[in-house]
């Protein structure tokens, strides 16, 4: 039987790809087996539990044609968004134009627009960054936020005054 290809969704869940059909889970029983549906039709798939989910069994006949070059840009997207994640200073639309450049052309025809795929990326990458700060006490600086390249002091002066923190940056 093929290998069973695991892809993280949108909403950080789990979907499986099995001889090019899309699965997406539906629950787990308490043996820790676990039921998938397809994504596209009435079918069924049970596997064994995490990491692997192996042992892969079929419940039913598909009423559509498997669809690899769909697979492929699921899997294509990922690999971006994992790139970005990898390598944050990363500049989106150069992951995008590298990307389609290693890709065949009817893959890439069923990609979503440049501008999609870097708000994509643009929010993948947002995931990564601390929430900017609510009042300036909540504020924390790193030491290395403090001093230059050269190691010279740019923070001046950090405190409190009449109940409101300030920060003076020189």
């Amino acid at each position: 039987m093929a290998a069973v290809n695991v892809l993280k969704t949108n909403k950080g869940g789990v979907k499986l790809v099995l001889n090019d059909y899309e699965y997406r889970k539906k629950r787990e029983n308490l043996n820790g087996r676990i039921i998938w549906k397809c994504c596209h039709c009435r079918v069924q798939l049970r596997t064994n539990g995490e990491p692997n989910y192996d042992d892969p069994v079929v419940l039913g006949i598909h009423t559509h044609e498997s669809n690899p070059l769909t697979v492929n840009v699921l899997r294509c997207r990922q690999e971006m968004k994992q790139r970005i994640v990898d390598q944050p200073e990363a500049v989106s639309t150069l992951v995008y134009r590298e990307k389609l450049l290693q890709l065949p052309m009817d893959v890439v025809a069923l990609l979503p627009s440049k501008e999609v795929v870097g708000r994509t990326l643009r929010h993948e990458r947002a995931k990564l960054r601390p929430p900017l700060p609510a009042i300036a006490n909540d504020l924390q600086l790193a030491p290395y936020q403090t001093v230059t390249s050269a190691n010279d002091r740019f923070l001046l002066v950090d405190d409190i005054f009449e109940g409101e923190r300030v920060l003076i940056f020189a």
